[in-house]
């Protein structure tokens, strides 16, 4: 005789692993080129902003109110795993990283300030690119967590003193909390997803002929 619990383990393990699923890999899903660039990007440096993300609205369906915990995907770790990738990422595609650094945004503003007011020097990169959330939403039950972040990329023409191109890229993780869901991996914000990231800003920038 089967047991009566099996198809509650049964459903709880296909759900587990449909919700695995929900995260994805960084895809662009918008570029523009702004300007044409002084010359081909050859160095760079790199700034990851963190933001700090602010919460505008909530919304609760919990109807067996059961307690809720946002599982932790990993994007306050983000920052340092993206700009110790990004010189390797970019040596692929010949361009040079010399300076990759992460920066809040009174420190940014002073540094983009300073960047654009002082000349490059001639053995120095001629861009900066800028890459960070630029908005998002986290999703919570009592099994799990997704948040959807959406990151803005800015190429930074140092000669010209402008944003030459800026892409956004749609990213998505997910979490188990619950004693069934956190046996499930899903994708998180840790190094390799760092890679991923880059990787696809680094090919948007080829197909579209920065480098």
């Amino acid at each position: 005789m089967l047991s009566p619990r099996l198809p509650y383990w049964f459903a709880a393990l296909l759900f587990a692993a449909l919700l695995s699923a929900c995260g994805s890999a960084p895809t662009v899903s918008a570029s523009q080129t702004l300007q044409a660039p002084t010359e081909r990007v050859q160095a760079l440096r790199l700034v990851y902003h963190k933001v700090r993300m602010k919460t505008v609205s909530t919304t609760s369906y919990n109807p067996r109110n059961l307690s809720l915990q946002v599982g932790d995907t990993g994007i306050d770790r983000f920052g340092p795993l993206v700009v110790q990738r990004a010189p390797a990422i970019f040596a692929a595609a010949q361009v040079q990283v010399p300076q990759a650094t992460v920066m809040e945004d009174e420190l940014l503003t002073l540094y983009l300030l300073r960047a654009v007011q002082q000349p490059p020097q001639d053995d120095g990169p001629r861009h900066l690119l800028v890459i960070g959330p630029h908005s998002g939403r986290v999703q919570a039950t009592s099994a799990s967590t997704i948040t959807s972040y959406v990151f803005l990329a800015r190429l930074i023409d140092l000669q010209a003193k402008k944003t030459v191109w800026q892409a956004q890229i749609d990213t998505k993780a997910w979490k188990g909390t619950d004693f069934v869901m956190r046996n499930f991996e899903g994708p998180t914000y840790n190094d390799s997803y760092a890679a991923e990231l880059l990787q696809a800003v680094l090919r948007q920038m080829q197909s579209d002929g920065l480098i």
